[in-house]
């Protein structure tokens, strides 16, 4: 016997992303004390998913921001400080249904020099 016996009773899932993007610099060769690893540029406002990764080379240890900025880009509204192994990847879901209003933006951004190749990336998707 189904679990379900009339497909009525179904629940539909839907996306209720929208548009979205991809930022990163790049792989950074020994990026310096306030390198920029990557910036979503301004946003629309509205509510996004925002998944925030960096992996690099080397031994040792790093540290990051990952900062949403005001909409001039001049100071920050929040930020995470994080400090990493080197030689490790790292996903993290930071923001779900996160609210940014127009022109703010999120980045990572280095807090110490990094003896290391480091690529650092913003996934996102607006929700709709």
């Amino acid at each position: 016997m189904p679990l379900i016996d009339d497909l009525a009773q179904m629940v539909p899932v839907v996306d209720s992303r929208l548009a979205g993007g991809w930022s990163t610099e790049g792989i950074t060769v020994n990026p310096g004390i306030g390198a920029v690893l990557a910036d979503t540029g301004q946003l629309v406002a509205g509510y996004y998913d925002v998944r925030a990764m960096w992996t690099s080379t080397e031994a040792g240890t790093g540290a990051l921001y990952l900062q949403h900025r005001n909409a001039a880009n001049t100071a920050d509204v929040k930020s995470q400080y994080s400090i990493f192994a080197l030689s490790t990847f790292y996903a993290v879901e930071w923001l779900r249904n996160y609210r940014f209003e127009t022109n703010e933006r999120l980045r990572i951004v280095a807090v110490d020099a990094i003896a290391a190749d480091v690529q650092a990336s913003i996934i996102w998707s607006k929700r709709i």
